[in-house]
C-alpha cells in the first residue's frame, strides 16, 4: 500500500525522487478506513526547529473587522489549498522525506512546517490582490458585499483567480451567501459586530456540584482566580463547610449565592479580554470521566494572565471508554481545533497536567511509534500547529479542570466534534476489523476469550483509568510487560490493542502460531508477520520454540555456513549475468531456477531430465522473452560442461562463468532460490500428496 502510494503522489507531481538531501524526515502512515493510507512527514524531529518562520505580517482580527463591518452577505471558508501552491527548489530539498524506497522531495507547500502559513498568507495575498471585497485569513476567504449582485460579481472574481492560479476549493466546506457568520470569538451579522456569546457559555452553563468530589475541583478553580481577585477568597467560606468529613452534603442559599457570583466574575469584562495575535497566546486543556475542557487566554503586558474563551463538551459513549492518556490527549487536540482560527499560523503554548503527553506532543525525535493508534493520529494532527508544550501541577490546574468536571446534564456537543469522534472511531475499527479478518479467529471469540481473562480484564481496567506510577506499585508480575508498554495500549470493542495490533488470549495463541507458521515460514517471516496484527508478551520466543518443534522444519534446514563470504561484482543492469542451477529431485521432479543478478528476477522450470538439450531448450525461452544475457553463472554439472552447451554460449556471444569444484556458495544467486523452492516444496507436501 505504501507503494502504491507513493507512486501515485509521484505520478501527480507532489512528490519527486532524489538521491541526496542535507535534510530528511521520517515518514508517517496513517492508514484510512478503506484500506488506503496518508503518506504525512513529521518536520518535528529537527526541520521545524532550525527553519525561521516566514515573517509575513497576518492580518489583525481588527483589520478584518473593518472589511466587514456594515455588510450585509458573505462567503466563507475556501479549504485545503496548501498542497496546490508550489515550492523554489531550495525548499523542495528540505522537505525531504525518507522512506524505505530512499528519499522524496516534496514539490508543494506541506502543512506541518513551521513557515507554511505565513509563505500561505503571502501567496493567497497575491492571488486575490485587487479584488476588494475579498480578505483572506490563511485557509480561509471571506467576501462580504452589501448586496446580493455585487456579491455574486466578488465570488466570480475570486473564483476566476482561482482558476488562473489552478487551485481548487472543496465546495462542501464552502458556505456561500451567508447573512450571519461566527469568526474570531465574534459574530458577524446585518447589525453589526458583538462578542460570540459561546466564548463564556461553558461557564454560564456550569451546573452546580452535586458531590464533594466536583465541589473540590470547582474550588481548585476558585484557587486559581483568586491571585487575579482578591475577593474571591470570600466566595469560598459557604462552599468550604461542605468539605467538612462530618458534615452533610447540603446545597444551601449562601451556597447558591456564592456559585452565581463567582460565575458572573468569571464571564465579566474584568476577567475576559478580546483576541489579540500580538499578546503570548496560552491554550490550556483537561479531561476528567465526563468531559472535556478547554480556555484559551492571553499573557498581558503587566505579567497578569487574562481569558480569551473557554469551551468543554461531554464525552461521548465510545470516548468514555478510552484510556486516561487518551483522554487527556483528546482535550489538547479539542482545544487547538475549537480555537483554530486563534492559534493557527500562531506560537503559542499548550498546557496540559498530564506529563506523559509530553514525549508524545513534545518529542523532537517524532512520534512514537508504539503510541495508540488514536495517539498517532491525533500527533499528526497537532504536527500543523507552531506550539510548545508544558507541564502545570494538577493542583495549579483546577480552572480547566472544573470546565470538564461540571458539564451541564442536557449539554449539547458541536455537530463538528461528533462527526469527527465518530469518524475516528470508525477508522480505528475499520484497522482493527482489518486485522480480524486476517486471523484464525473472530471477533467474538477474542471479545469472549478476553472478557474470560482474569489478566487482561486487570490490563483493561488499567487502561482505562490510571496505572500505578511504577511496576512496584503492581500485584501481579504478570502486568509488568503490560505496564511496561502502557501507552500504546488501548480498548477498542472491548478488546485490548497494542498499537494498531490484537492483544492475543491465552486460549488463542497456539492456533495464531499455527497460522503464522502456515507455508511452514521461519522465525523471522512469522515475527514479521506477527508485528502487524497480534501481540502477547513473549511472543517472539514462543515463535522461536514453534519453529525449533517444527520437525520438517528442522529436517529442511540450511547447515551453518562454515566460512565468511564475500560478494562478487555487482551487476549494473539487467540481463548483464544471470545465475543458474537445477533444484532437485523433489518427488521425482528436477527445477532449473533461472536468477538475474542485478534485478534479483527468479523463474524456476519444471523438468523431468537434467540434459544439456532441456537446459538449451528453457534457456532459449528465457532468452525469447528477455533477451541474451552477456555471461551465465553455473556450477560444473556435466550439462553446463558439455561441448554442446559451450557452443550454444559461443554463438550467442555469451560467456560463461563455472563456479569452483565443490563450493556452491560462488552460484549464490541460484542457489539460495534453488534452496528456497527445494525447502518450501519439501514443506508443502503433505502425507497425502506422499502416498500418491
Amino acid at each position: 500500500m505504501v507503494e502504491a502510494e507513493l507512486n501515485r503522489l509521484q505520478d501527480a507531481g507532489v512528490i519527486t525522487p532524489t538521491n541526496y538531501s542535507d535534510w530528511a524526515a521520517p515518514i508517517v502512515i496513517v492508514k484510512r478506513p478503506n484500506g488506503k493510507i496518508r503518506i504525512c512527514a513529521d518536520y518535528s524531529t529537527g526541520l521545524n526547529a532550525c527553519v525561521e518562520a516566514h515573517f509575513h505580517p497576518l492580518p489583525l482580527p481588527e483589520d478584518i473587522f473593518v472589511n466587514l463591518k456594515g455588510r450585509k452577505y458573505f462567503t466563507f471558508d475556501f479549504n485545503d489549498a496548501y498542497m496546490q501552491f508550489d515550492v523554489d527548489e531550495v525548499t523542495k530539498n528540505i522537505l525531504t522525506i525518507n522512506t524505505h524506497r530512499g528519499l522524496y522531495k516534496f514539490n508543494r507547500l506541506v502543512p506541518g512546517i513551521k513557515s507554511a502559513p505565513g509563505a500561505f498568507q503571502q501567496a493567497i495575498e497575491k492571488v486575490l490582490i485587487g479584488v476588494q471585497e475579498a480578505t483572506p485569513y490563511l485557509d480561509d476567504v471571506i467576501v462580504a458585499s452589501n448586496n446580493l449582485s455585487q456579491h455574486v460579481k466578488s465570488i466570480r472574481q475570486v473564483l476566476q483567480r482561482f482558476a488562473e492560479y489552478n487551485i481548487t476549493v472543496n465546495y462542501d466546506k464552502c458556505e456561500f451567501f451567508q447573512t450571519k457568520i461566527k469568526y474570531l470569538g465574534h459574530i458577524v451579522d446585518t447589525e453589526g459586530i458583538r462578542p460570540d456569546p459561546n466564548k463564556i457559555m461553558a461557564i454560564i452553563n456550569l451546573p452546580r456540584p452535586t458531590n464533594v468530589n466536583e465541589l473540590r475541583s470547582f474550588l481548585g478553580s476558585v484557587n486559581f482566580y483568586c491571585k487575579f481577585i482578591a475577593t474571591m477568597r470570600s466566595l469560598r467560606a459557604p462552599l468550604d463547610e461542605l468539605l467538612q468529613s462530618q458534615k452533610k452534603w447540603f446545597w444551601s442559599t449562601k451556597c447558591e449565592e456564592s456559585f452565581q457570583k463567582f460565575k458572573t466574575i468569571l464571564t465579566s469584562d474584568l476577567m475576559l479580554t478580546h483576541f489579540n495575535p500580538q499578546l503570548p497566546i496560552i491554550v490550556a486543556a483537561d479531561a476528567s470521566m465526563q468531559g472535556l475542557g478547554a480556555q484559551i487566554s492571553h499573557i498581558m503586558p503587566d505579567g497578569t494572565e487574562k481569558l480569551v474563551a473557554h469551551a468543554s463538551r461531554s464525552l461521548t459513549p465510545a470516548e468514555k471508554n478510552y484510556g486516561q492518556i487518551e483522554k487527556e490527549a483528546l482535550s489538547l487536540v479539542f482545544a487547538v481545533k475549537k480555537f483554530h482560527r486563534m492559534v493557527y499560523g500562531q506560537k503559542f503554548i499548550l498546557r496540559t497536567d498530564h506529563k506523559p503527553l509530553l514525549s508524545i506532543f513534545g518529542a523532537k525525535k517524532g512520534i512514537p511509534i508504539h503510541s495508540t493508534s488514536r495517539l498517532q493520529r491525533w500527533a499528526l494532527t497537532l504536527m500543523s500547529y507552531d506550539f510548545g508544550i508544558e507541564h502545570v501541577k494538577t493542583e495549579h490546574f483546577g480552572n480547566v479542570d472544573m470546565l470538564s468536571r461540571l458539564i451541564p446534564p442536557k449539554h449539547v456537543d458541536d455537530e463538528d466534534f461528533v462527526i469527527a469522534c465518530a469518524t475516528l472511531e470508525y477508522n480505528i475499527r475499520s484497522v482493527v476489523h482489518d486485522s480480524i479478518n486476517t486471523l484464525p479467529i473472530t471477533h467474538h471469540m477474542i471479545e469472549e476469550s478476553t472478557r474470560k481473562c482474569t489478566l487482561l480484564q486487570q490490563v483493561m481496567l488499567h487502561v482505562q483509568t490510571a496505572w500505578p506510577k511504577d511496576a512496584k506499585s503492581l500485584h501481579n508480575n504478570d502486568l509488568i510487560p503490560y505496564f511496561n508498554r502502557r501507552e500504546s495500549l488501548s480498548v477498542v470493542d472491548n478488546i485490548l490493542l497494542d498499537g494498531e495490533r490484537i492483544v492475543i488470549p491465552l486460549t488463542y495463541r497456539n492456533r495464531i502460531l499455527k497460522t503464522l507458521h502456515k507455508g511452514h515460514q521461519g522465525q523471522q517471516r512469522m515475527k514479521a508477520i506477527a508485528r502487524s496484527h497480534v501481540y502477547w508478551p513473549s511472543i517472539d520466543k514462543n515463535i522461536e520454540d514453534y519453529v525449533r518443534a517444527c520437525g520438517k522444519c528442522q529436517l529442511n534446514a540450511k547447515t551453518p555456513v562454515k566460512t565468511k563470504l564475500s560478494s562478487g561484482p555487482i551487476a549494473e543492469r539487467a540481463m548483464q549475468r544471470i545465475h543458474i542451477d537445477f533444484a532437485g529431485p523433489v518427488r521425482s521432479k528436477y527445477y532449473l531456477i533461472i536468477v538475474d543478478s542485478y534485478s534479483k528476477w527468479p523463474e524456476a522450470y519444471q523438468s523431468t531430465t537434467i540434459s544439456t538439450a532441456k537446459v538449451i531448450d528453457i534457456l532459449s525461452d528465457f532468452f525469447n522473452r528477455f533477451g541474451y544475457p552477456e555471461s551465465i553463472v553455473s556450477d560444473n554439472g556435466t550439462q553446463f560442461v558439455s561441448a554442446e552447451f559451450q557452443q550454444f554460449c559461443k554463438a550467442r556471444n555469451i560467456r560463461h562463468f563455472k563456479t569452483a569444484p565443490y563450493h556452491p556458495q560462488s552460484n549464490g544467486q541460484a542457489e539460495r532460490y534453488s534452496d528456497i523452492v527445494k525447502r518450501a516444496l519439501e514443506k508443502s507436501f503433505t502425507e497425502e500428496t506422499k502416498d500418491n
